[in-house]
């Protein structure tokens, strides 16, 4: 694995990235849900498990997960961001939750020990690995021989409506960055479902499924809210924070961005399709 990519994603992680996800906190979680919510209905948690959440950020999953093992089961969120697992830390002790512990340290590489956990369970945490195969590798020997791997990732990007459309927009005022090489670590790099089973088929896994799961993702409350999302915390919002556009640029990314949304808005709130796959498998 490469140490240089590793560090540079705990920097991100630490820093602005972190910032900006405690910021849309709200947001996120609402948009998040339910995927988060069918990767746990696929995982099938038992009272009396141990579980291992992978990426777990602010910590709703890790909270709902020791919610379902109860009292007599254990749960450990992990994450590379020191500022998400300290507001995890917050909200466990806020939901008075004794059976679960958060620790900030890289899935990747971390010693779990060996054959501790029934489930590792993940809501997009995994798409960053710069060594997939030998992350879900060092994962997989964290899992008793029973054990089961269930995770969220995002589909293609061309299966995500709500990703490509506002990158439409705002490439007409700016230029976008580069796209990553296909595969390559970040938010769609576990997209392909065959690029998936190949991966895990060499990580030591078996049984795998893979569903392409479809939701609307919600955007904003209503259509000022959304666009500011779009602007700040996404693909689109990534995008015009590298080229840093002047003011006269970004009312009229602004103004375009609102035109593309008013279709969409509707009962209370701003969604655009989405599509993740929920995946599951289990360890030789």
């Amino acid at each position: 694995m490469s140490d240089k990519a590793n560090a540079a994603m705990a920097e991100f992680w630490n820093g602005e990235g972190g910032s900006k996800w405690l910021s849309f906190e709200d947001r996120l979680e609402a948009s998040l849900q339910v995927f988060g919510d069918r990767a746990l209905a696929c995982a099938d948690i038992k009272t009396g498990q141990r579980v291992l959440d992978i990426g777990c950020g602010c910590g709703p999953t890790t909270l709902e997960l020791a919610r379902r093992v109860g009292e007599n089961g254990w749960v450990e969120g992990l994450d590379i961001s020191t500022t998400l697992i300290s507001r995890a830390e917050n909200n466990a002790r806020a939901a008075g939750l004794s059976n679960v512990k958060f620790e900030r340290a890289d899935a990747q590489t971390t010693d779990f020990g060996d054959a501790r956990f029934d489930v590792v369970f993940s809501r997009f945490g995994v798409m960053f690995f710069d060594a997939p195969a030998q992350a879900f590798g060092n994962l997989r020997a964290a899992l008793k021989s029973d054990g089961r791997l269930v995770f969220a990732a995002w589909a293609t990007r061309g299966q995500n409506p709500w990703v490509n459309e506002p990158l439409h927009c705002v490439a007409n005022h700016i230029d976008l960055p580069q796209p990553p090489p296909p595969n390559a670590p970040g938010p769609f790099s576990l997209g392909d479902p065959e690029h998936v089973k190949t991966i895990l088929n060499t990580a030591g896994y078996m049984d795998i499924t893979i569903e392409v799961y479809h939701a609307p993702l919600v955007l904003g409350v209503d259509i000022p809210d959304a666009v500011h999302f779009l602007m700040n915390m996404s693909p689109s919002g990534a995008a015009i924070a590298a080229a840093n556009p002047d003011a006269t640029t970004l009312k009229r990314i602004e103004k375009d961005l609102t035109a593309l949304l008013e279709p969409h808005h509707g009962n209370g709130s701003v969604t655009m399709d989405a599509s993740s796959l929920i995946v599951s498998a289990s360890p030789y």
